[in-house]
């Protein structure tokens, strides 16, 4: 009978005694691993939105890569999981790791509180609930294809060159990134010439609209852009000696505001809050003619420090050609801050009734604002719509009726809209006008 006691008790320890082994899991070791596996599905899975995007953009499909684009900037910012990628491997392996890591969590937490480690059991809890939020790790991506919208280039590992092809000017800007607090740090070489300047770009919405730093031999600038005319006139100004050599720039933004500009380590420029750039969070690169410029090591920061974006450049897009480039220098003028104002007609035959659109946000060739009637500020519903070229589309809503679909058309100088407007009302009844509006000076 004790013989059969005693192996029964060495049963029981030998399991006992390798689960407090050295090499055994802990609850901490597990919720590392399921998080760094949990942001690997994270990336395979912006790899596959990124994949669905270019398909969608071969295809012409304009309203998809628009949809796509929403839903991976939601999935990055604050933890949406995409429909676009519903039964897709990559969205149920995600789903599978969310759901481990969770349960990661709750061990950890179980097992602290069972030892009397109160305080750190209730702060995993917190961190808990953030990831529950979506409060996730943010996943570095690269800057990718470069848009080259003016000059010659060239890209070279992680650096950016440009080519003396004597234009004017050179310009390129980076990835639309869905961040709006972050810090940009790069190394850019500047030019001999006093005439010259390299800038640096950051709040890119569009190609017409962003802030500029500029960096000439005697001295940088900061420039506000909103429209088809590159800025003359600097918001800020700091005469310096610059010595044509690689220099390192840091650039703070936070929402609309610029709260810190740094060149070499020695703050040049304060504060500087302008709310038409609050949805901008493009980057890139420009230089006048003979500047040569060149830009390299191209990092973007959140405000606690974590890296968003790093290298990766991948090449560069080709430059639009001249009908394309026209019909974006039209649009140039439909920007965040513009009152638009004329006349349109809901039906044949009845008299036109006054009409203003205000345009509140504009990022890439999406925008969103509120239309008035009958009266400036008077009747006013929120919109939102697309810009394609000179061609630009918006949906309102209205009330006692389904829906009003406006289609627009930019005159050549971008000034003048003509409208298509088409009312459905409830029972399927169909009305439609049209109508002229202006550009507010």
């Amino acid at each position: 009978m004790v013989r059969i006691f005693l192996r029964l008790l060495f049963l029981v320890l030998i399991p006992l005694d390798w689960s407090c082994g050295a090499d055994a899991p802990t609850a901490e070791g597990n919720l590392a691993g399921a998080k760094q596996s949990f942001d690997d599905a994270r990336v395979e899975l912006l790899k596959a939105l990124h994949l669905l995007e270019e398909r969608a953009q071969k295809n012409g499909d304009l309203d998809a890569v628009q949809a796509i684009r929403d839903e991976t900037a939601a999935f990055v910012m604050d933890g949406t999981l995409p429909a676009s990628a519903t039964g897709k491997p990559p969205l149920r392996l995600l789903k599978k790791w969310l759901k481990r890591v969770e349960d990661s969590y709750l061990q950890s937490i179980q097992e602290l509180t069972k030892a009397g480690d109160v305080e750190g059991a209730v702060a995993l809890q917190l961190e808990l609930d953030g990831f529950r939020r979506g409060e996730w790790t943010p996943l570095p991506q690269e800057l990718g294809a470069a848009r080259v919208f003016a000059g010659a280039w060239k890209v070279e590992q992680d650096e950016i060159i440009q080519l003396d092809d004597n234009s004017k000017w050179g310009f390129l800007t980076f990835r639309h990134l869905p961040w709006r607090d972050y810090d940009i740090t790069c190394e850019v070489h500047t030019p001999p010439l006093k005439d010259s300047s390299v800038q640096v770009l950051f709040n890119v919405a569009n190609p017409y609209h962003f802030r500029e730093l500029r960096i000439r031999s005697d001295g940088v600038e900061l420039h506000c852009n909103s429209g088809p005319a590159r800025s003359a006139v600097p918001v800020l100004k700091k005469e310096l000696e610059i010595p044509a050599k690689w220099h390192q720039v840091r650039i703070s933004v936070r929402g609309s505001k610029c709260e810190n500009i740094e060149l070499d380590g020695v703050r040049v420029f304060d504060r500087h809050d302008d709310a038409r750039y609050l949805q901008g969070c493009g980057v890139g690169i420009g230089a006048t003619k003979g500047a040569s410029a060149r830009l390299r090591k191209v990092q973007i920061a959140n405000a606690a420090g974590q890296r968003l974006a790093a290298g990766g450049i991948t090449g560069l897009q080709p430059k639009p050609n001249a009908q394309m480039l026209a019909a974006e220098r039209a649009s140039a003028h439909f920007q965040a801050g513009t009152k638009w104002s004329g006349t349109r007609t809901s039906r044949p035959g009845v008299p036109g009734s006054s009409y203003y659109v205000h345009v509140h946000s504009r990022t890439d060739n999406r925008f969103m604002g509120k239309r008035f009637s009958n009266g400036e500020n008077r009747n006013p519903v929120l919109i939102e719509g697309v810009i394609v070229g000179a061609d630009i589309k918006w949906r309102e809503t209205l009330p006692g009726r389904l829906t009003a679909e406006v289609s627009g058309r930019l005159s050549n100088d971008g000034r003048v809209m003509q409208l298509k407007y088409s009312t459905t009302w409830q029972g399927g009844r169909k009305d439609e006008g049209i109508g002229e509006i202006r550009l507010s000076e």
